[in-house]
């Protein structure tokens, strides 16, 4: 009987909740969105010369961190333009990835 009068209701709160983290992520994304995407679009409009190759490269436009995705915390360095993140590749200096292991 309890699960004919929930179907009966048409929004019930786990729906309710449902559709309002969706909306405030929406709204999230779609007022971030102009300036990543006029980023991304700026590094990729230029045309490939040295100094756009190398602006990545700039200490100033780089950090060293570590990926939290499971526990063993693998070295990342992220590399940024105009505040955005563009690139995420593997530290040079974490011990999970050198070779010869550290010991």
């Amino acid at each position: 009987m309890k699960e004919k009068n929930e179907k009966n209701k048409g929004l019930n709160r786990r729906d309710f909740l449902k559709a309002g983290a969706a909306a405030t992520g929406g709204a999230v994304l779609a007022s971030s969105a102009p300036s990543w995407l006029e980023a991304a679009s700026r590094a990729l409009a230029q045309p490939m010369t040295p100094e756009v190759l190398y602006e990545l490269g700039k200490p100033e436009n780089q950090i060293y961190t570590v990926c939290q995705n499971c526990n063993t915390g693998c070295g990342m360095k992220v590399k940024f333009l105009d505040g955005v993140a563009m690139k995420i590749e593997g530290s040079p200096y974490t011990p999970w990835g050198m070779l010869p292991h550290v010991p």
